[in-house]
């Protein structure tokens, strides 16, 4: 494969899943874009509210894999998603995810840990 156009050239993403409703969500804000921003790799970071994911209403391609990735990986058994999710992409590929209360430390290095291939679970914290 042309490194030029390997997945691992591609500047990764973080996505934080949230709901306005969420005091968790309200909580990880005061510190989640400071340490993401901080993080080696620079990731772009973006926030999206849960209800627009799931209603989509412009149809847009990225909501569409957002939902498919909360569901197939962050729903918990009682179908129900623990809030905020932290999505960590590498262009259209899923690299794992980090959800509900944790720490400052916590979202460090769960979030170094899936963006350098080191996480041995591959998705959760």
């Amino acid at each position: 494969m042309d490194p030029a156009t390997s997945t691992s050239s591609v500047a990764p993403r973080i996505v934080k899943v949230f709901d306005y409703d969420c005091p968790i969500c309200e909580h990880l804000t005061a510190f989640d874009g400071n340490i993401i921003m901080g993080l080696k790799e620079r990731p772009h970071f973006s926030a999206v509210e849960l209800g627009q994911i799931l209603n989509n209403p412009q149809e847009k391609p990225d909501y569409a894999r957002y939902a498919y990735w909360l569901e197939r990986y962050a729903c918990n058994d009682d179908y129900t998603l623990d809030l905020p999710v932290y999505l960590i992409l590498r262009g259209k590929d899923y690299l794992g995810h980090i959800n509900g209360e944790i720490t400052p430390s916590e979202l460090r290095k769960g979030l170094e840990e899936k963006l350098n291939g080191t996480d041995i679970q591959g998705s959760g914290l």
